[in-house]
């Protein structure tokens, strides 16, 4: 008489099937919410740096607005005084240049460079030569680069 094996899967081939499957639902649980919270983390810092970015644009449209109306009402030479009291940061080189500053955070600042415009003698007023964001954090390389040179 012949004898028939059988192969029967046992209660501990599915335990340690399910086991195995638990633990990678739970790595990649846990990889997916650490994921998670790093782009929340890198948004907040997004979100406060276009904040204060705007909150400079819109100081800097205001003394835009408040020099356009200084020189309406006179020259540059003779509005130098006026220009000087809106701002600490106003700036007037020898060739009429007017640029100020914004500062936006610790590392950057606005900078806008103005002409003023005598084109049309009987309106005065500027033209915007430069309206730029300006790093003025200090950058440290990396004194070393690690490099795989082969074996």
């Amino acid at each position: 008489m012949q004898r028939k094996i059988e192969f029967q899967n046992g209660v501990g081939a599915s335990s340690v099937l399910m086991v195995v499957v638990s633990l990678l639902l739970v790595a990649f649980s846990v990889l997916s919410f650490v994921s998670a919270q790093s782009d929340m983390n890198l948004t907040d810092t997004s979100i406060e740096s276009i904040k204060q970015y705007y909150d400079a644009e819109y100081k800097a449209q205001v003394l835009l607005s408040e020099i356009d109306h200084v020189l309406q009402k006179s020259s540059i030479d003779e509005s130098i005084s006026a220009l000087y009291a809106l701002s600490e940061e106003i700036y007037i080189s020898a060739d009429r240049a007017i640029m100020f500053i914004v500062p936006i955070n610790d590392d950057k600042q606005l900078q806008i460079l103005l002409y003023p415009d005598d084109t049309n003698e009987d309106i005065s007023g500027y033209r915007i030569y430069s309206y730029k964001t300006i790093n003025t954090g200090s950058w440290d390389p990396e004194v070393e680069l690690n490099v795989w040179e082969g074996q």
